[in-house]
């Protein structure tokens, strides 16, 4: 029996809605959209993570009188799921430990129709790897339709309160901790001091130890970032460590990349230097894009000397072939399937902006498909964090005082302005608007980024009579328009769903906003967490599950 519903919200589009949306094609200007909100009634914790997989909403439950994992107290945090179809809840009797805040990881992962769960031995007051102790996170594998558990019995690594556990479709790449793992030697180096490598696939339950350590050093990721220590794109896995023994035949013990095949079986060793406090590696789609430094392997750009940090390489794992050195000295590198994107200081290459000095951070763009490399006349913000990647729309700051111009036309150059350039109509548009320091965020048809009343000339865009917030805009790559959500967001508390931004507000609402019936619908009050695809919204709301439907 479904819950009983809270509220229903309703909006007739306007003429002016756009004609197409990402899901379920073309939609009349006439339709109505109707959200209901029910309240589950599930106690759910603020610290957890919330994912929607298929029909299926994942979380981690709290205890409220019921020993839900038998372990003789109350007081843990259960995975459970609910399933969207059946109003069923189901829980699997494993204790998870959440952390005060998801930015170093999450204790689970789901991909695949399967949740990837790193169990909480003292929590669970049990020893899951056989190894005589309570004191691991054991990696589990659960399967939604069914509710299958897997104890894989492998206690996984942890750096601060990261676990190390990537998944990607049918892909789980984790980090086995020899020393939690009962002190045994799982890559025959002859002591139990490292962290292992193994691949676990999701439709066959095989698990395989690749007996190359791993990098527990920096976080694993999940898109292309910096300092990544491990990437799954298709078939390939790729991930760097430091080496313990010389692996590469060079004569040296230096960090190296690693890269997986799946299908072949196969791990090719690549580079001599890949990891630095400022760049790791960027895996898309037949590309890895990597650097090596001079310091460590002399002169790579030919340029006369051995002085320049970082230099692009890279490898295309379709032919196996040597690396290619790209001769370019960059400061961060990040793509997408088609696009890669690379920073590099003009001083240590040449004038990219052609504006008669070398004293920009300038930007390229990498071409997967041809390997050719194209200079922008713009230069960038800082190193890797303003770029985002959709398709061929690549957005980044352009800092007005290194180009000399007022680009948002607020009368100074003092102001970062956001700029969009299409690879594959090879247009580059100023967006016109000064963003604040949060990371623009790409969907599929739309960018939301936040944009800084200060720096935008001292203009109330929210309407509160104040002018110093950062206020949301989305650009809807579709019809090539800017929308004003009028809204404060929370660092980080919003993401694009298809033609919607689902956000939590500075006052803990969560609020959607439809970029096709140019409106938004406000959800709940004092909300933290949630998670959104399709038609389903799904939030914490005053300590419990809460769940909106948008029915077209």
């Amino acid at each position: 029996m479904k819950t009983a519903i809270l509220a229903t919200f309703a909006i007739v589009l306007g003429s002016t809605a756009s004609a197409q949306r990402a899901l379920g094609g073309a939609r009349p200007a006439s339709e109505e959209l109707l959200f209901e909100v029910r309240d589950l009634g599930l106690p759910l914790d603020v610290r957890s993570p919330l994912h929607i997989e298929g029909d299926h909403i994942v979380f981690a439950l709290r205890e409220v009188q019921v020993d839900r994992n038998m372990d003789g107290d109350v007081s843990d945090h259960i995975l459970a799921s609910y399933d969207i179809a059946t109003a069923a809840t189901s829980t699997y009797g494993l204790a998870v430990r959440l952390t005060h805040s998801g930015f170093f990881g999450y204790p689970f992962e789901v991909s695949n129709g399967c949740v990837a769960v790193c169990v909480d031995e003292a929590s669970q007051s049990a020893d899951l790897n056989g190894d005589g102790d309570t004191s691991d996170f054991v990696l589990h594998v659960v399967e939604l339709a069914t509710g299958q558990v897997t104890n894989l019995g492998r206690a996984v690594s942890r750096w601060f309160n990261e676990t190390a556990i990537a998944v990607n479709s049918d892909i789980l790449a984790f980090l086995v901790d020899e020393a939690r793992q009962g002190h045994t030697d799982l890559n025959g180096d002859g002591d139990a001091l490292d962290v292992v490598m193994h691949i676990h696939r999701l439709s066959s339950g095989t698990t395989l130890n690749l007996q190359l350590p791993g990098y527990a050093g920096a976080p694993f990721q999940h898109s292309l970032e910096t300092n990544n220590s491990v990437d799954i794109q298709g078939d390939q896995v790729a991930w760097s460590f430091v080496e313990q023994t010389d692996l590469n035949g060079d004569g040296f013990l230096r960090p190296i990349l690693a890269d997986y095949d799946v299908v072949t079986g196969q791990t090719t060793l690549i580079g001599t230097d890949v990891q630095s406090l400022r760049i790791g590696f960027s895996l898309v789609p037949d590309l890895l894009a990597f650097v090596e430094h001079e310091a460590l392997v002399g002169d790579l750009n030919c340029d006369g000397d051995a002085t320049d940090d970082q230099i692009l390489h890279t490898y295309r794992p379709s032919v196996a072939g040597p690396k290619k050195n790209e001769k370019l000295d960059i400061q961060s590198v990040t793509g997408t399937g088609e696009l890669v994107v690379i920073t590099a200081r003009e001083i240590d290459n040449h004038d990219f902006n052609f504006d008669s000095d070398v004293n920009d951070i300038g930007v390229q763009i990498f071409h997967v498909a041809t390997g050719v490399l194209i200079p922008l006349n713009r230069p960038i913000e800082g190193t890797v964090y303003p770029l985002q990647i959709q398709g061929n729309l690549f957005f980044y700051n352009v800092p007005e005082v290194n180009h000399g111009t007022d680009l948002n036309g607020d009368g100074d150059v003092q102001d970062k302005v956001i700029h969009l350039y299409d690879a594959g109509q090879g247009t580059l548009t100023n967006l016109g608007l000064a963003r604040d320091d949060l990371f623009p965020i790409c969907g599929e048809t739309l960018a939301v980024f936040r944009v800084s009343e200060t720096a935008q000339g001292g203009q109330d865009l929210d309407g509160d009579g104040l002018v110093s917030s950062g206020v949301l805009f989305a650009y809807d790559m579709l019809t090539g328009t800017i929308h004003n959500l009028h809204a404060r967001s929370d660092t980080f508390n919003f993401k694009v769903d298809g033609r919607r931004v689902v956000y939590r507000s500075s006052k803990g609402i969560i609020e959607i906003y439809d970029a096709d019936a140019r409106a938004t619908i406000r959800l709940g009050h004092g909300a933290t967490s949630f998670a959104s695809i399709g038609r389903w919204t799904a939030f914490w709301s005053q300590e419990t599950l809460h769940l909106a439907e948008l029915n077209y």
